[in-house]
């Protein structure tokens, strides 16, 4: 029996440029929580963000937040892995020099620190996505330990970094599209199934009781991570590939079609589901 359901937000839960979430997934989590079961969101958004999303229900989620690095439950705030061990100075101008650009967000903690000349960007992240911002004269003046990197480019993040910044940086980090802007660079080991599996022995809830949904190379390892793994319709190949099942898509509210399923039938999963290459057909 599921206990855990574990879901990316952009391209997954949420409709392409949404700026809320369905009404219907308040009631459907509810539910979920009257039988026991966790509702856990996993996202490169921000907390700040996500409870703006769930506002209605969001005493009563689980967080993975940043793309794994950070983990909040009942506002209990605890950072997988330990906070960044390199020196984020040198590897700041390493990344502009490599990829000859100059937005690039720190995330410091519950904050992200953009530099003066990068206001577009401040401007999106904390009016559209509601992130806890602020603007420096200098990155590289901070002192504190940091949790992540994060590159943004107008359009295509994964496509244009593929072939020279990901491959260099996924040798000593991991390194995480955030949807079509960002690409996050962050300390070896931290993704959201890592972070899930840290809610899982947390909560006491195994591999095979837990259900994932996601669409992109950052949802991977969670849906690894799950005994049940859903992809959408919109998913990347390779998350298809990884996922046992596939539904809708975002766009066609899947998720919340299958959770209004399990629901319908809690007395499991039915293992007569139609496997993913099928089922959309």
């Amino acid at each position: 029996m599921i206990k855990l359901v574990v879901t990316d937000m952009d391209g997954t839960l949420l409709h392409d440029h949404a700026t809320s979430v369905n009404p219907e997934y308040f009631s459907v989590i509810r539910e979920l929580k009257e039988k026991g079961v966790q509702f856990c969101v996993a996202s490169g958004r921000q907390y700040s963000s996500l409870q703006k999303l769930f506002a209605p229900v969001k005493d009563d989620l689980i967080y993975i937040t940043e793309n794994g690095t950070e983990i909040i439950y009942k506002d209990r705030k605890r950072f997988f892995p330990c906070q960044c061990q390199w020196k984020y100075p040198d590897s700041l101008c390493s990344i502009r020099e490599q990829f000859l650009v100059r937005k690039v967000c720190i995330v410091l903690g519950i904050w992200r620190f953009f530099e003066k000349g990068d206001e577009n960007v401040y401007t999106l992240m904390k009016e559209e996505y509601h992130f806890k911002c602020t603007m420096v004269d200098n990155l590289l003046k901070l002192d504190q330990p940091c949790l992540k990197f994060s590159l943004y480019l107008k359009e295509n993040v994964d496509e244009i970094t593929a072939q020279y910044f990901t491959p260099k940086w996924k040798k000593t980090h991991e390194v995480a599209c955030g949807g079509k802007y960002f690409m996050d660079v962050m300390e070896r080991g931290a993704n959201k199934g890592t972070a899930l599996y840290k809610v899982q022995k947390f909560l006491g809830i195994r591999k095979e009781e837990t259900a994932a949904f996601g669409d992109n190379h950052n949802d991977l390892e969670m849906l690894e991570g799950a005994g049940f793994s859903y992809a959408v319709a919109n998913a990347r190949k390779e998350v298809k590939e990884t996922a046992k099942f596939l539904i809708k898509s975002n766009n066609e509210d899947g998720e919340l079609w299958k959770l209004k399923e399990l629901l319908e039938d809690f007395s499991g999963v039915d293992e007569k589901e139609e496997r993913a290459e099928g089922i959309c057909n």
